[in-house]
């Protein structure tokens, strides 16, 4: 069972012809975006890493010791030791840079405001009415630094200003953004324990944070049925082939 499952709850099929939620189209991006670093092999050596760091973020570090703060870098993500990355290793440092993001954005605009205008994405409200604003970086966006302002949307969309989920929102982000659970008489109960097990701080809500710790075990269940799938269709092409 993928960890970001509810306990006591089955998942359905991973099923790609269904109607994908928000956060079920932002992990297959970021799993193409990994896989264009990674390829066949699933991980990360030194230089592709470096490469991905290069064109997805650009705007970590202009200092002369770029080089070595890399370097540095790798060898602080390969918790392993065995000299690459894997896709969680690299998750822990995709989650890194969006809540660094996340925190940007509030440093810019400390009086943000989620819009209820049907716009999904952080707001001001002016005296013009509703301005979209989202955290800009000098440069036009990599792929990546898109992905963790929709992220950012996405949370915001259920969170709206008080920057937090409380358990009533977290159920409705659950059931909007993870409709495949399966209904069974523990449903209710999976959601608490869920909500309790992300809360660390034991302040009855969850923060963004905490939050990103769900969609890291999302992403990593996806990026195991995307595995799973790939992996059939492979063996069913080889099979014509064999006979």
């Amino acid at each position: 069972m993928c960890s970001y499952e509810f306990p006591g709850c089955y998942q359905k099929p991973f099923r790609m012809s269904k109607p994908k939620t928000q956060l079920q189209q932002l992990a297959e991006q970021y799993i193409e975006i990994y896989h264009t670093y990674s390829g066949n092999s699933d991980s990360l050596d030194k230089q592709a890493f470096k490469k991905m760091l290069d064109e997805q973020f650009p705007d970590t570090d202009e200092s002369p010791l770029k080089q070595q703060k890399r370097d540095q870098l790798f060898v602080e993500a390969d918790i392993n030791k065995d000299g690459k990355l894997s896709f969680a290793e690299v998750g822990r440092l995709v989650a890194k840079f969006i809540a660094e993001t996340h925190e940007k954005l509030h440093k810019k605009h400390r009086k943000k405001k989620y819009c209820g205008c049907g716009k999904e994405t952080l707001s001001l409200i002016t005296d013009r009415g509703c301005q979209p604003k989202t955290f800009k970086m000098s440069k036009s966006k990599t792929q990546m630094q898109v992905l963790a302002d929709q992220l950012i949307d996405v949370f915001h969309k259920y969170a709206g200003q008080s920057d937090t989920l409380d358990k009533q929102e977290f159920k409705k982000m659950i059931l909007e953004q993870f409709p495949d659970c399966v209904e069974c008489p523990r449903k209710k109960q999976a959601k608490e324990q869920l909500f309790n097990e992300l809360d660390t701080n034991k302040d009855n809500v969850v923060n963004f944070e905490e939050w990103t710790r769900l969609v890291g075990r999302f992403l990593h269940c996806s990026h195991e049925k995307f595995h799973q799938q790939h992996g059939g269709q492979q063996q069913q092409q080889q099979q014509p082939q064999q006979q």
